[in-house]
């Protein structure tokens, strides 16, 4: 099994959703990360590992999300 990861843009902030399983009520069993939007990013690459495209059209590898954006499980 591989991990799985969601990622999400909402303007300055970018989600990241490590899900682990859905629970027996149907909800996500998961983490979720919130850290700011880099500078310099134009969009969300669907390449691996989780990347973004920057205004000069590179794709970046994201750095793993800090300790201190982890906002919870669930």
């Amino acid at each position: 099994k591989g991990v799985k990861h969601l990622a999400a843009w909402a303007g300055k902030e970018i989600y990241l959703y490590h899900i682990r399983a859905f629970n027996d009520d149907g909800f996500l069993d998961k983490d979720v990360w919130i850290f700011p939007t880099p500078a310099d990013f134009t969009s969300l690459s669907d390449s691996k590992p989780l990347s973004y495209v920057n205004a000069d059209g590179e794709t970046i590898a994201f750095d793993p999300p800090p300790a201190d954006a982890l906002v919870g499980g669930g």
